[in-house]
């Protein structure tokens, strides 16, 4: 089973480095594994995009978050003193 949280280096990456990444970190362990669990549907969609695996072996569980988790967006602090 192989845990996949994100492809957002192939999206940095350009020429031989991303390809050198995409095999590295994707293409051979996606190969070799029969199951992939990802947090999204977004990532599962990176996933089959880049390597072409078959759709079914690609589970996406979702990262547990307690309701009481939210974001609150800090004050800042005035440029007066």
């Amino acid at each position: 089973m192989l845990t996949i949280h994100d492809c957002v280096f192939l999206y940095s990456a350009t020429g031989i480095k991303r390809r050198i990444l995409k095999w590295l970190l994707l293409d051979m362990p996606v190969r070799r594994c029969r199951l992939i669990t990802t947090i999204s549907e977004a990532t599962k969609k990176d996933i089959l995009r880049f390597t072409g695996c078959p759709p079914e072996k690609v589970v996406v569980i979702p990262d547990p978050v307690a309701d009481t988790i939210r974001y609150i967006p800090a004050p800042f602090r005035s440029p007066e003193r």
